[in-house]
Parts: C-alpha cells; structure tokens; sequence
C-alpha cells in the first residue's frame, strides 16, 4: 500500500513539473505565433518568460522579430532579458529588431537596456544588419545612442558602411558618411591559394600559370558596390569622399576593373568621368580596357558569365572612352584571369593584348578602333600565339566559344591583308593559323591562307589529348597536323571530313587519330578484332 501510495505521489509531482515546463516553453511558442493573449495567460500562471527553446530564443526574440512592439512591451514589464542570446551565434533581440529594420523596437530595446555596441559571435553589430536594411530611422537610433559607425565584424572585417553598400542603401550610406564613416577602409585580405594537385584535377591541359586566385577580400565600399552593380550607391559613395582609385588588396583590381568583369559597364562610365584612372592594372595585368572586351565575348562556361546586354553605354562607346582617357591599347595581361579559366577556350591567353581578344572573337569593329588609338596588331601571347592564330580558330571550343557570328573570314582578310599578319607564325608548341582554321572547319580560310603561303605540311611539337589524357610534348615538328586538328583532337571537338579531304588533297597529312569522344565511343562500341 505504501509503495503505491509513494508512486502516486511521484507521478503527480512529475506530471506538474511537466506541466510547469510547458507552460514556460509555451511562452516563446505563442511569442512566436504572435498569440499576445496566451502570453499574458502564460505569464499570469507565472511561467517563466525568460524560458529559451533549443536554439536559445525566447518570447521577446520572436517579438522583435515579429515587430510586435505591444508584445514586447508586455515581456519586458514581465521582466525579459533584453541580452539573451541564442545558443548558436549569440544573437540577441536587438539583433532582431535591427535586422527588419525596426526603429521603433530597437528605441525599445535600447530604452530597456540593449547594449547597441552588443556583436555576434561573428563579430556583427546591430548598425551593420541596420544598414542593410536601409532603415534611416533605424540607424539613426542606433548612431544616437553610441554605435560605433566604423566597428567590424571578425570573419571579413566589413563595416556597416560596406553592409549599406552592397545593398545600395543610398540613403543610409549618406548618413554613415556624415556620423564619419571611413569611406576608403578595406576588408582584410585572405589567403585562398588552391594546390597544385586541385588546379590539375579542374583544368587537366593547361599548365598552372599563377592564374589562381591566392587571396581574396580587401575590399572597399566601392568594390562592393561596383561588383553588386549599385551605381547609385557608387554616386553616393564618390560624393561622399571615396576614393575611386583605390585597389583591393588581394590582387590590386581596381574598382573600375571591378566593376566591367562584373558586367557594369555604367559604373566604369561613371567611375571614369569622376576620376578614375583607366591605367591601373591588376597584380595579372588586368585593365579595363582588356576587360570591356572580354567581358563583351566572354566565354559561356559552367557557370554564367555576367551579362552587359542592359548596360546603357555599350562596350565600344565604353572603349572609346577609356582609350580617350589614356587607356593603353598594347596593354598586356599576365596570367589568364582566374575567372576565365573553367573549360573555356584551350589556347592560353596569357600576355594578351585587349586587340589579341578582339581578334579572337572576330570583332572587326572593336579590333579597328584599337588600331586606330596605336595598337600594335603583332603583339603575341607569352607562348607566341598570334592574333592570327587566335581569329582563325586556334582554342576553339563548340557551345564555349563567344565570338562575331559569320565574321571570321573577313577578320581574317583584314588581319594579312592591312595589317600585314604573318600566316606562317606558330606559337611555342608549333600550331599555326591553319591549325586554327582546320579545328573549326573553315574552308575558305584554309584556302586563302594557302594561297598567301601556310605551309599545308606543318606540325606542331605536341600532340592534343583528351582533357582526361593530357598532352604529351613530341619532337620537334612530330606532333599534330593541320588535319589532325579537323579529325577531333580533344574530347569536345568537332570533326569535319570535308575539311579533312580538302587538306589531305593539298598535300597534308591524316595521322587518323580522331580523339573526340564520338570516336572515343565508337571504339568502345566496334572494337578492332584485329588487335
């Protein structure tokens, strides 16, 4: 009877502690569903209004998040904790209130208490979620009561200022600026070098060139504003103060740089009539005049490149500009542009000229207005591919390659017959322009640059492999023919038997050895019995 007796007693004790928990977790449970009636029930039955659920928010985080300035009020004059913090990130209701851009809740807040220099974990201050939200009053409150404007967080050291940016928050920037903002700090720089074995795995037939990124970040207000395309946060900024020519300070890209390889040629516009120096280059040689034209005809990878189809000036008006402004048209770029270098084109544009890139996407127009400005049309890549190699073809990748359609050959012509191109170069591995023009099975190229003197009968000194395969280096002259080049060399390529017939009748010769995963498959498929 006893022993009965005892568990009796205890299941009830247990039932109302149970009871007692769910009534305290039932506060930031009806918090959250913004059920005010049931808190105050709650409340009354004295449940516990500090009460976190398993990721530490309570009923006044959900009321900051919710807006609900009774709700909170309510929680307050209860007693809520204005500093609780959540489990992971020890974001408090401030936080909350900051990140919706709130004035009102984070005057309550900070009338309770709030501490409005309060961080994160990662170091984030209230005014920088403000500032993103682009809430005036809400920064202003927070600005009033001693937020420090040019505060960091811990993992990039961005400022509220760079929040503001990102996002365009014009007016928010202009009230950083008067609260004196540093409109030219940057964001700390982090080493980010991939190795050797992981560039190799992502890009198997180019040798590493230094192309890599090794570090990202130091950035300022302006790149980010350039590189998010907010050019009236780009205004405001400049008319605050900021220095359009300041580089970032992983690789030195300029913010006018910045903003052409992100697509925003207005910005560059912009950046140029305030100021900007056309003339600054990367830590790879990267300007924006090789930009804009990249940019124009950028390769169409994996990933999208960004679009300038919107932009109000177009890519020749904003070249004409540049060069106006001292842009040197014989600039040459150092390593290929990290960005550039994910299943694009094969042949390296490393040390290329912004005319090499106009000529390889067979863009007349843009090709004869850097003649005009003094381009020299000779200047090679680093391993010696002519802008002659680069037009007729050399690189080539179908459903890659971003070029004039239909403009090859007249590309071609201009190229020997103006500007005195010799048919007979060939880059440090051998390849000439008719190598370039037999991978895209151009015909009447092959045919004209014959008849000024290509030799129909060279070789390079390396043979092409499949991208999973490498290259091998042969000797000297052994190595791919012209026809070679029009019987599948790579993985991705395209044969062309007419190409093919032509040159052989010419004299050049079929080592019959199609590489391109349609044969690759038909001798999986049709095995040799012979072998």
């Amino acid at each position: 009877m006893l022993a009965r007796t005892l568990a009796t007693w205890l299941s009830v004790a247990l039932l109302m502690s149970l009871s007692a928990i769910a009534q305290d977790a039932g506060v930031s449970l009806a918090a959250m569903r913004g059920d005010r009636a049931m808190v105050r029930t709650l409340l009354d039955g004295s449940a516990d209004v500090n009460h976190a659920m398993g990721d530490g928010t309570t009923a006044l985080h959900w009321a900051a998040y919710r807006t609900d300035l009774d709700l909170a009020r309510m929680l307050i004059q209860a007693g809520a904790n204005v500093e609780a913090v959540t489990r992971l990130g020890d974001i408090s209701p401030l936080f909350m209130a900051a990140e919706s851009g709130s004035a009102e809740m984070i005057a309550l807040l900070l009338g309770a208490g709030a501490d409005p220099n309060s961080s994160k974990s990662t170091g984030t201050t209230p005014l920088m979620l403000a500032a993103a939200s682009g809430d005036v009053d809400a920064v202003g409150m927070l600005l009033e009561r001693g937020a420090d404007v040019n505060s960091t967080e811990n993992t990039h050291e961005q400022t509220a200022l760079m929040y503001a940016a990102a996002r365009g928050r014009v007016d928010v920037i202009r009230q950083l600026a008067q609260a004196g903002a540093d409109t030219d700090a940057s964001t700390k720089v982090s080493p980010i070098g991939a190795s050797e074995d992981q560039y190799r795995s992502r890009n198997q037939n180019r040798p590493r060139t230094g192309a890599d990124p090794i570090a990202m970040g130091g950035m300022t207000a302006l790149h980010f504003s350039a590189r998010e395309g907010q050019i009236d946060a780009i205004r405001e900024l400049v008319w605050a103060g900021a220095d359009v020519n300041k580089v970032n300070g992983s690789d030195r890209i300029s913010v006018m740089t910045m903003a052409i390889i992100n697509g925003h040629l207005d910005i560059a516009e912009f950046l140029l009539a305030n100021g900007g120096n056309p003339t600054l280059a990367s830590d790879t040689g990267l300007a924006p005049l090789y930009a804009t034209i990249d940019a124009q005809w950028a390769a169409r990878t994996w990933y999208p490149p960004a679009s300038i189809e919107e932009e109000r000036i177009g890519y020749l008006d904003l070249m004409k500009k540049l060069l106006a402004s001292g842009a040197d048209p014989n600039e040459r770029i150092g390593p290929e542009p990290w960005f550039r270098s994910f299943h694009g084109d094969w042949i390296d544009a490393a040390g290329a000229t912004a005319f090499w890139r106009a000529a390889q996407s067979n863009d007349l127009a843009a090709m004869k207005l850097l003649i005009a400005a003094g381009a020299d049309p000779h200047i090679p890549t680093t391993h010696l591919a002519s802008a002659l190699q680069a037009a007729a073809g050399f690189g080539h990748e179908p459903q890659v390659t971003n070029l004039v359609p239909g403009a090859r050959t007249e590309t071609i012509l201009y190229l020997v017959d103006q500007l005195g191109a010799d048919v007979k170069s060939n880059d440090d591995k051998g390849y000439t322009p008719l190598h370039g023009a037999a991978l895209v099975g151009a015909n009447d190229v092959i045919l004209y640059l014959i008849s000024k003197g290509a030799d129909v009968t060279a070789k390079a000194n390396m043979i092409y492999g499949r991208a999973d395969d490498g290259n091998r280096d042969v000797d000297a002259g052994t190595g791919d023919t012209v026809v070679d080049m029009a019987n599948g060399p790579r993985e991705r390529s395209i044969i062309y038997p007419e190409t093919i017939n032509l040159l052989v009748g010419l004299g050049a010769e079929n080592s019959d050895n199609c590489r391109a995963s349609v044969c690759v498959l038909k001798t999986i498929l049709e095995p040799d019995d012979n072998q």
